[in-house]
């Protein structure tokens, strides 16, 4: 019975010596490392595409009789009869500049824990057009004798480039950044203000140069327009060195646009608001 009991003994010890030199057998192996929160600080550089609509736009009041008698002081506004239509009463024009633009930025970042402070400066680049045309008929005698003609009254703006340099402020999320956004704003803006497509009816007793004049007056202006940007967006880092962004810009031009006269009438193109919606790529040095 004794040496039952010691057999079992030792196949016990030797179970459990075998069962420890497995366990100290087994390797060490240290927790994965934790990567470090991403850095948007450093100077940037990058290019973007969008779309802009113009609000409050240029914008003219247009009175055919007025127009007339400023070129033909003898017109008699609706002296003509035998059934002939009145004047065109006076109306407004509304240029609606509109349309895709493509342009650059160039900005710096500083992070300071999860805040995240820039300069951004920026040039875009297009053709957004807006065009507001209405045509009109004069009834006018002159000397007893039929004076009507019809003709069209048009309004045209376009804009050809606009920027800003504007301040940022940001929380950031590890990659990605949510950010709002404000400072100056330029535009440069052609305006043109224009009566054309005359045509006169039977024989008119105007002279040839009353006929020319009436045929063909217009007014125009090009510059820049000054005033300031306000607007938010996002922007992910699907790199380390590169990001996309989705922003939207509000820009109130409120100087540098004038007044644009032909005879009898004038044209207002002394301000105007642009709203762009764009998306961009950036660089990160």
């Amino acid at each position: 019975m004794k040496k039952h009991c010691l057999a079992a003994a030792l196949i016990i010890l030797s179970a459990a010596s075998a069962s420890a030199a497995d366990l100290a057998a087994r390797p060490y192996t240290k927790a994965p490392p934790v990567s470090p929160a991403f850095d948007w600080s450093g100077f940037y550089i990058g290019a973007h595409g969008g779309y802009a609509d113009a609000n409050d736009p240029a914008t003219a009041t247009f009175s055919p009789a007025a127009y007339t008698t400023a070129i033909v002081p003898a017109a008699i506004i609706n002296g003509f009869g035998g059934g002939v239509p009145p004047t065109t009463p006076p109306f407004g024009l509304s240029a609606d500049p509109k349309g895709g633009f493509g342009g650059f930025q160039l900005g710096y970042n500083w992070q300071v824990s999860s805040w995240v402070f820039g300069l951004e400066a920026d040039a875009s680049f297009g053709r957004m057009r807006g065009q507001d045309a209405k045509p009109f008929f004069v009834n006018a005698s002159i000397g007893g004798d039929d004076g009507r003609y019809t003709g069209v009254a048009r309004l045209q703006q376009t804009i050809d480039a606009f920027g800003t340099v504007r301040g940022r402020v940001g929380y950031a999320a590890d990659r990605v950044l949510l950010y709002v956004t404000g400072g100056f704003a330029w535009a440069d803006a052609q305006t043109r203000f224009a009566v054309d497509s005359v045509v006169f009816s039977f024989a008119p007793n105007y002279s040839p140069a009353q006929q020319a004049a009436l045929s063909n007056s217009s007014a125009s202006s090009s510059g820049f327009h000054y005033g300031y940007s306000a607007g938010g967006g996002i922007e992910w880092a699907f790199d380390r060195n590169w990001s996309l962004k989705a922003e939207y810009l509000y820009l109130g031009l409120r100087s540098g646009g004038t007044t644009l006269a032909i005879p009898g009438n004038s044209a207002n193109t002394s301000h105007f608001d642009l709203h762009t919606a764009k998306g961009g790529i950036n660089y990160r040095f």
